[in-house]
Order: structure tokens, then C-alpha cells, then sequence
């Protein structure tokens, strides 16, 4: 069992090296020491025992027990002992102790043991401080020696301090430093800080000291900081400061802070004052802050107050909330009042939050709350999400709540969400949650999505094959057409059999050629291969007029031929043009070929003038299309 005062004379197993308590310790046994309360377990305990190993170690020693520092780097029980050591030097050598806490390798360690020393300096010889920093070299060790020394003058002494962080060189440790200073100045000379600050150049610095000034002088002055801030020539700053005020001001004393807000011009300003005292108001008393809004306000100014007050109460006290809302006789309201506040009580408490949800009638409103509250809850624990939207009674809502988890769920359980949709009424939400199901199952289990995709039928596998189908090609056209291959003959076969050529003429043409080759359906083949023409010809156009060279004579290879210009219009638009002039119908060719020149002359107007002249056009549209301007 650890004690604070074991005998100097014996060490026990396993336990810290014994150290002997309340006498100077020789420089000698300052390492031992060390080590020996390094040993203690528990994290108190070795604190103290390094703090008192600082107390008893000699002034002139101090030095060479700091030098024992990178024999314990990494050790936060070191930090006591420093500490403490750089607490007594700064009593005892002052300038020395600085001196050497600039020296220190760690930024972290600099700034403590700074601040130890020039916290003793500030209420000791501040002058010798300000002299001593003031014959520092230019460089980093000044800069942050300037702002340590600022931060301790900046209660006693803040016109000094002030004046010391403006030779800080311009970045965001002089900004830190100012915002310090003027952070203590305002809540001890508001007046005095102000007129600091406003002689400050225009910039980052001064609106960031101003944010500091209002801050601090609004708790113990409302009235004047705000004056000051009616002074201000900057509207868009005035705001920011008026509302941070405000804030300030709320916590202290919320009427007053209202009272003020009702002589603000501004209406917009004075609806975010408002929001921000009832918000704060709400936090220290929340029956008054409804009782201010019920009995001083009317109309959406009232709605307005009631939403943030139900909004930040959400985040207090949940339970209280529920009841409130609940006991509002207005639908009105109480659709108002869950609207704010659904959505940060699901963060802090989803239970609480589906009942909130649950006290609106039936209806848009209702949907749109248990839509927020499943969505946020399935986040951090979908299986709860779920548990409760199987419990919803009314289908519409059931089927809202469960498509926006649908993603979701679908990922990390597809076999349970499938399983779901079974206990949803047909229609367009069951429909949805199928089809959002179908995709995420199919990116993460091609085989299982197949699976249960063949044993759907009717509307349910409507929805789903279309989705499936679309994500199978994206990733593998080839499983995507055998599986569409193996599907029942009809309409929804040749439909999807598209899908998959123009996804597949985008990666393998010349498979997705083959394939369409083989289908026994004319018609569908007819409509896969123009399909595959259309996104065969823009990708590569001289493939795809090859292939198109070896259909037959007859209306599909004519029709191919009209799908093929008009993909191939733009990239290879000589081609294309070539091509148009094998359509059969004059009207359509003449169209076509006349498509082809407008778009091309505006790429190449030569080639396209060159073209035009030698074709089989009528003179009038030749005419036509060489007069225009390219």
C-alpha cells in the first residue's frame, strides 16, 4: 500500500524508491529521487511527490535539475517538478529563471514556465520584466516572451500590457495577445479599453480585439458596451458586436436584455437578439422564458420565440419538452414547436425524439418529423431506428421512415431490409425502399442481390430489376446480360436488355454487338441495336461504321444508320455526313446531311464549306448553309 512518508532507509519491491520528506535534498540524490516517484502509480501522488522534490531541491541547484529534462522527456509528471522549480527560481532569480524558460526546446514547456516566472515578475518588479523582454533579440523568443509577459501585466497593469502586445509583429500571436489583454482591460476599465481599441487600424486585429472588448465589458456594463457599439460607423460589424453583447448580456439579466431589444431599428437584428436572449434565458429558466413568450409576443414573432425556446430546451431537458408540447392545445404550434426541436433532440435522446415526432396528427408535418428522427437515429444505431419504425402503426409514415434509412440499412443489413419491405403496403413507398435496397445489395453482393431479385414478382419486382440491372452493368455487363438473359420474355426483358447494351457499348462494343446478335426477339434486337449504335458511335465512330457496314439492306440498318449520324455528328462529323447520304428518305436525308453541316461548320468551317459544296444537297439548302457565318 503506498504511503506519502515511507522511510528513507528501505525500498520496497515494486513500489517507488523511498524518498525522505521536508529537508534540503543534495544535488546528488535529485535524480533517485526522481526516478523513485516516478514509480508510483497513482497519477496524484507522483505529482505531489515531484512537486515536493521541487520544493527541497537547493536555488543554486535549480539549474542543473532542469538539465535532468530529457532524461524524462515524454513524462507529464515532470512538468510538477518544473513547474515548481521555475516558480521558486522566478522568487528567487528572476531574470535568470526567464532566461532560461526561453531556453526550453518544448513550445509547450516555454509558455509554462514563462508564464510561472513572469506571473512572480508582474506583482514583484514588473519594470525589471519590461526592461529585461525589451533586450531580447528580434525573433520568435521575443515574440512569445512579449505575449507571456503581456498576459500576466494584463489585470494589474493593462494600459501596459496593451502597450507591450503592440510591438508584437502582425499575425495571429500578436491577435491572440491583444485579444487577452483587452479580454482583462474591459472587465476592469471598460471605458479605458475602448478608446484603446479604437485606435487601432482598421483590420483583422482590431475587429477581433473588438469582439473581445464587448464581450468581457457587456458582463459588467451592458449599457456602455453597447453605446460603444452604437458608435461604430461599420453596420456589418455594429451587428456582430450588438448580438454579441446581447448574449452576454442575456445570461446576466434576460428582461433587461429584451426590453432593450423591442428599441433596436433593425428588424432583423432585433429577431436575433430576441432568439439569442430567450435562447440563454431558456437555459437558466425555461418557464420564464415561456412565460415572456406567450404573454409578450403575438404572431410568427411568438412562433419564432417558441421554436428556439423548444430547440435549445430539447438539448436540457427532453423529457420536460415532450410534456410541454403535449399539452399545447394549438396543432399550429405544436407543428411549429417539434419542427425546431426533432432534430436536436434525436442527437441527444432518439427516444424522446420519436415521441416528440409522434404527438402531430397524421399528415406532412408528421412525416417530415419521423423522416428526421429515423434518419439521424439509424447514424448511431440503426438496429434501434428500425426496431422503432416497425412499431409505427400508420402505413404512409411507416413507409416515409423506412425509405430514409433505406441506404442505410440496405448496407449494412440488405437480407433484413429485403425482408422489411414484405411487412410494407404496396405503392410508391415500398416501391422506393425495393429499389434503394436493390442497389445497395447489388453493389455489395451481386450474387445474393440476384438471388432475391428472382424471387420477386409482380410491382415488387418491377422495381427492383430496372435499379439492379442498371448497377450489375456498370460493374460487369456481361453477368448484367446473362442475368437479364435468363429473364422471362416481354417488354420488361427488352427494356432492360437496353439498359445493359448502353452501358456495355461504353466498355466492350464489340461483346455488346455479339451479345444483342444473338437475341431471338426481333423486335428487341432491333432496339438493342440501336441502342448500341447511339453509344457505339459517339465513343468510336469508325468501329461502330464498321460494324454497321455489315448489317443487311432494310429498315433497321436504315434506322441504325439515322442513330448513328446523329451520335457521330459532332466527333466525327465527315463520317457522320458520309453515312447520312445512305438514308433512304429524301426529306430526312436532306435534314439530316443539314444537321450534320450547321453543327460542323461551326467546328471546322472550311472542311464543312469543302463538304457542303461537293454534296448531294439541293442548291437552295447548299445556299443556305454557305451563307451562313460560321
Amino acid at each position: 500500500m503506498d504511503s506519502d512518508n515511507l522511510p528513507a532507509s528501505k525500498a520496497q519491491p515494486g513500489s517507488e524508491i523511498p524518498i525522505s520528506l521536508g529537508s534540503d535534498l543534495p544535488m546528488d540524490q535529485v535524480e533517485q529521487a526522481i526516478r523513485g516517484a516516478l514509480q508510483a502509480t497513482n497519477p496524484q501522488k507522483r505529482n505531489r511527490l515531484m512537486t515536493d522534490i521541487a520544493r527541497r531541491v537547493n536555488i543554486k541547484d535549480i539549474p542543473q535539475v532542469l538539465a535532468l529534462g530529457p532524461k524524462f522527456a515524454g513524462n507529464s509528471s515532470w512538468g510538477s517538478l518544473g513547474g515548481e522549480l521555475f516558480a521558486r527560481w522566478a522568487l528567487a532569480e528572476p531574470l535568470n529563471a526567464a532566461a532560461a524558460a526561453l531556453n526550453l526546446p518544448s513550445q509547450t514547456g516555454r509558455a509554462a514556465a514563462l508564464q510561472k516566472v513572469f506571473s512572480e515578475l508582474a506583482d514583484t518588479n514588473a519594470a525589471a520584466a519590461l526592461a529585461w523582454v525589451g533586450k531580447l533579440p528580434l525573433g520568435p523568443g521575443r515574440q512569445e516572451a512579449i505575449a507571456t509577459l503581456a498576459a500576466c501585466l494584463a489585470w494589474s497593469s493593462p494600459k501596459t500590457a496593451a502597450e507591450l502586445v503592440s510591438a508584437l509583429l502582425p499575425g495571429s500571436a500578436r491577435i491572440t495577445a491583444v485579444n487577452e489583454v483587452v479580454s482583462e482591460w474591459a472587465q476592469r476599465g471598460g471605458p479605458d479599453a475602448a478608446a484603446w481599441v479604437r485606435e487601432l487600424p482598421a483590420g483583422r486585429l482590431k475587429e477581433s480585439a473588438e469582439q473581445s472588448l464587448v464581450a468581457n465589458w457587456a458582463a459588467s456594463d451592458p449599457s456602455a458596451a453597447i453605446a460603444y457599439v452604437s458608435g461604430l460607423t461599420n453596420e456589418s460589424s455594429q451587428n456582430t458586436l450588438l448580438l454579441e453583447a446581447a448574449r452576454v448580456w442575456a445570461g446576466n439579466d434576460p428582461q433587461a436584455t429584451l426590453a432593450w431589444a423591442t428599441s433596436l431599428n433593425d428588424p432583423s437584428v432585433q429577431s436575433t437578439v430576441v432568439s439569442a436572449t430567450l435562447r440563454a434565458w431558456t437555459q437558466t429558466d425555461v418557464q420564464s422564458a415561456l412565460a415572456y413568450a406567450q404573454g409578450n409576443l403575438t404572431g410568427p414573432s411568438r412562433d419564432q420565440a417558441l421554436r428556439t425556446i423548444a430547440s435549445q430546451w430539447s438539448r436540457d431537458d427532453p423529457v420536460a419538452l415532450v410534456g410541454w408540447v403535449e399539452s399545447l392545445h394549438s396543432n399550429a404550434q405544436q407543428q411549429e414547436v417539434v419542427q425546431s426541436a426533432v432534430y436536436p433532440l434525436t442527437q441527444q435522446d432518439p427516444k424522446a425524439a420519436a415521441a416528440l415526432a409522434l404527438l402531430l396528427p397524421p399528415g406532412q408535418a408528421e412525416e417530415s418529423a419521423v423522416k428526421t428522427v429515423a434518419s439521424q437515429w439509424a447514424r448511431f444505431d440503426l438496429s434501434a431506428a428500425v426496431d422503432w419504425i416497425g412499431q409505427l402503426t400508420n402505413a404512409q409514415t411507416k413507409g416515409a421512415a423506412a425509405n430514409s434509412i433505406s441506404g442505410a440499412w440496405a448496407m449494412n443489413d440488405p437480407q433484413g431490409a429485403a425482408a422489411f419491405a414484405q411487412n410494407l403496403p404496396d405503392g410508391s413507398s415500398r416501391s422506393d425502399f425495393l429499389r434503394t435496397v436493390a442497389s445497395q445489395w447489388m453493389s455489395s453482393d451481386p450474387a445474393g442481390a440476384q438471388a432475391w431479385i428472382s424471387q420477386l414478382s409482380g410491382n415488387d419486382r418491377t422495381a427492383a430489376l430496372p435499379v439492379a440491372i442498371s448497377v450489375l452493368a456498370h460493374t460487369s455487363p456481361s453477368d448484367a446480360a446473362n442475368f437479364v438473359a435468363d429473364l422471362p420474355a416481354g417488354d420488361l426483358q427488352g427494356q432492360l436488355a437496353t439498359r445493359v447494351v448502353a452501358q456495355w457499348a461504353g466498355q466492350d462494343p464489340q461483346s455488346a454487338a455479339a451479345w444483342v446478335s444473338q437475341f431471338p426477339d426481333e423486335p428487341m434486337r432491333n432496339d438493342a441495336i440501336r441502342q448500341l449504335i447511339a453509344a457505339w458511335g459517339a465513343n468510336d465512330p469508325s468501329s461502330a461504321a464498321a460494324w454497321l457496314q455489315g448489317l443487311p439492306s432494310g429498315t433497321l440498318r436504315d434506322t441504325a444508320i439515322l442513330d448513328f449520324t446523329q451520335s457521330a455528328d459532332k466527333s466525327a462529323p465527315d463520317l457522320a455526313a458520309q453515312w447520312a447520304q445512305q438514308i433512304p428518305n429524301e426529306n430526312l436525308r436532306n435534314q439530316t446531311m443539314r444537321d450534320i453541316a450547321d453543327s460542323w461548320i461551326v467546328q471546322d468551317p472550311a472542311a464543312a464549306q469543302a463538304w457542303v459544296r461537293q454534296s448531294p444537297l439541293p442548291d437552295t439548302i447548299k445556299a443556305a448553309i454557305l451563307n451562313q457565318s460560321p
